[in-house]
């Protein structure tokens, strides 16, 4: 049957299901098999078949249809990953139906009265479904999201259609559910045997289907109010220990993403002629990975919740070799993008840095041990410059806002330790298609250059982040300063930054409030009269830190008025040479102690991350558009 064939004769069943109010019988699976059984009818195929407003009408106006065209294919999936899906004719339907489930569940999850459906049976307040069919019901009293979940999860580990079979002492490896962390999808973390390549590129694309499907289930949060907001009883079951496949799909994510290598062979052009099967999945997986991560918000943590396998299985990573491969993954990936070569857009580029930055945040939060592995070489740096790099292209864009937010927040976090601010004292020699002034100096030069222009060059919502970047700031000195005693330089950026008031626990939130303060009391009343008066520049100069700085000038002026009188300078190099080999040790007042702020994790920032997380999430699957059509209720969604 042709391409067409399948298309017409699919539009025709999704005619026939929305357009009557009879309840079709789950046991007619002559009509059942329609939505299922035809070939080359892709995922964008079924979004355009199945428009928005049928189904919100088959939602309204026949529940019992939708509810059985949810069961029929739960069903499907359950008895396929049962069987292993060893035919084609059954991995075109699964295939089908996890497209067909991925259309119709966000309109599901989007109405109030639907939400328990996946987990409760269908509204009290709906006719019921007739549970005439063997198949109306997977699992028996599972529910359905449960059972959709798991088969799922058993269909990403399915030989010959997700990984490829193994044998092992003339038996399939997979055959046996405890086998499953065996069939890791890539070499990396808890798996250092390297798999067989996939047979064919299908099973790529068929992983990143499931996932689509997988991320799909997890979107109940955009359509609650934020101050509706509950755990999302998907995700919970679906990173909790009642998952058999946790394990397995953690590492299998994470070694994806690590180990992909964008450019191939590295010749130029190359991507125009050869097509990357494979970056889908890194998307897919990306996407997946984040959103496991969740942890429940601050007043949803109580004993029932039961504790996030994705969470603890970050968190007890500890090999070197392991946090090696994540960090040259990341890092790798996150300097795609500054690459440069003499031919124009012979590179090819990735679009995904603002889930690797959030990513990198989740690995230096949840995991102290990667959080120090990072900052005791200066591989650091290759992490630092592509994020200073981002802040520097976004700083003027105010959709660019939040990629600004998570940068910040990453440079917090890793500046709450001595040593970041070591690391910055390497000399900064890359060239990167950086717009900034050349200069010659170390990588702390550039953070404040570039924090320079993102305080003075940038767009008004970046306001509330410039007491964060002030904290990072003081951090450095203060670190610097641990690390060369009382040198002249750090004692001084010390006097003027150490009284600088930064509330790093805050920094979701407040930072607008005080901005606002600052300005009501620097900003005079347009109605009022305004001059600079003696006792008004008295009254702020009496409070500035300036003691270290007379007690300078008191030194060294006069050390340069007799040398320049001794010797008749006046060629001002030679007197920088003279202050260059000088020291002030012992002539200084010691300086009062400096604190590291360090970030502390608080509701504010990390109800913030989740927004973001699926703000991004929500914009890079738009082919198919999941979510498009739907009543989105977590952020706001401008059309143009």
């Amino acid at each position: 049957m042709g391409n067409g064939d399948s298309k017409l004769h699919f539009r025709k069943a999704v005619i026939q299901l929305t357009s009557t109010t009879q309840a079709v019988e789950a046991s007619d699976d002559v009509f059942w098999e329609q939505f299922w059984a035809e070939p080359s009818v892709s995922v964008q195929d079924i979004f355009a078949l199945v428009p928005a407003a049928e189904i919100r009408a088959l939602r309204e106006e026949s529940p019992s249809n939708l509810a059985t065209l949810c069961y029929k294919a739960v069903g499907k999936l359950s008895r396929a990953a049962g069987t292993g899906c060893r035919s084609e004719r059954e991995r075109v339907s699964v295939l089908n139906c996890v497209r067909l489930l991925t259309r119709v569940l966000p309109f599901v999850l989007e109405d109030a009265d639907w939400r328990g459906f996946m987990w409760a049976g269908l509204p009290a307040r709906k006719q019921r479904c007739r549970d005439d069919g063997d198949d109306a019901e997977p699992d028996g009293a599972r529910p359905l999201g449960e059972s959709l979940l798991v088969a799922v999860g058993d269909l990403l580990f399915c030989p010959g259609f997700t990984v490829q079979a193994r044998k092992r002492d003339g038996r399939e490896v997979g055959a046996d559910p405890v086998d499953s962390c065996e069939l890791i999808w890539e070499t990396g973390v808890g798996f250092s045997q390297s798999p067989p390549p996939p047979l064919n590129s299908s099973h790529d694309s068929n992983r990143t289907e499931l996932l689509k499907l997988l991320l799909t289930c997890f979107s109940e949060v955009l359509y609650l109010e934020p101050a509706r907001r509950s755990a999302d009883r998907c995700l919970l079951f679906f990173c909790s220990a009642a998952n058999r496949h946790t394990l397995p799909l953690f590492t299998s994510l994470l070694n994806v993403v690590c180990a992909y290598e964008p450019w191939g062979w590295g010749f130029p052009y190359e991507h125009l002629l050869l097509t990357d099967r494979r970056r889908l999945l890194v998307e897919q997986a990306l996407h997946v990975l984040l959103v496991a991560l969740e942890r429940p918000a601050v007043h949803e943590t109580h004993s029932s919740v039961p504790e996030n396998q994705f969470v603890n299985f970050l968190s007890r990573i500890h090999r070197e070799e392991d946090l090696g491969f994540i960090l040259k993954g990341v890092s790798r990936l996150l300097n795609k993008p500054l690459m440069q070569t003499y031919l124009p857009n012979s590179s090819k580029k990735i679009i995904f840095h603002q889930e690797l930055l959030i990513l990198l945040w989740k690995l230096c939060h949840f995991n102290k041990k990667f959080l120090f592995f990072v900052l005791k070489s200066s591989d650091v740096l290759d992490v630092l410059v592509p994020i200073l790099f981002f802040l520097n292209e976004a700083r003027a864009d105010p959709a660019g806002a939040d990629l600004v937010h998570m940068g910040v927040l990453i440079l917090l976090l890793l500046s709450g330790e001595r040593n970041f601010g070591v690391r910055l004292n390497k000399p900064f020699t890359l060239r990167i298609p950086l717009d900034v002034p050349v200069f010659s100096g170390t990588h702390a030069d550039l953070l404040l250059v570039i924090f320079h222009r993102m305080m003075t060059c940038g767009n008004q919502r970046l306001q509330p982040l410039f007491h964060c970047l002030l904290t990072v700031i003081v951090n450095e000195i203060a670190t610097e300063r641990c690390h060369v005693g009382h040198d002249g330089a750090a004692v001084l950026d010390a006097a003027a930054l150490g009284d600088i008031e930064c509330n790093s626990e805050r920094a979701g939130e407040g930072s607008t409030r005080t901005e606002s303060r600052a300005a009501g009391q620097l900003a005079p009343s347009p109605s009022s009269s305004w001059s600079a008066t003696q006792d008004w520049v008295l009254s702020w100069k009496s409070k500035l830190p300036l003691q270290t700085i007379m007690r300078l000038l008191q030194v060294l002026v006069p050390q340069v008025e007799k040398i320049c009188i001794d010797k008749a300078l006046t060629d001002e190099r030679e007197i920088l040479k003279f202050l260059q080999h000088g020291t002030l040790v012992g002539l200084l007042p010691v300086p009062h102690p400096i604190l590291i702020r360090k970030y502390q994790a608080n509701a504010v920032t990390a109800w913030w991350l989740h927004t973001y997380t699926w703000g991004v999430v929500y914009l890079r699957n738009l082919d198919p558009p999941i979510w498009y059509d739907t009543d989105i209720r977590l952020f706001e969604i401008q059309r143009t």
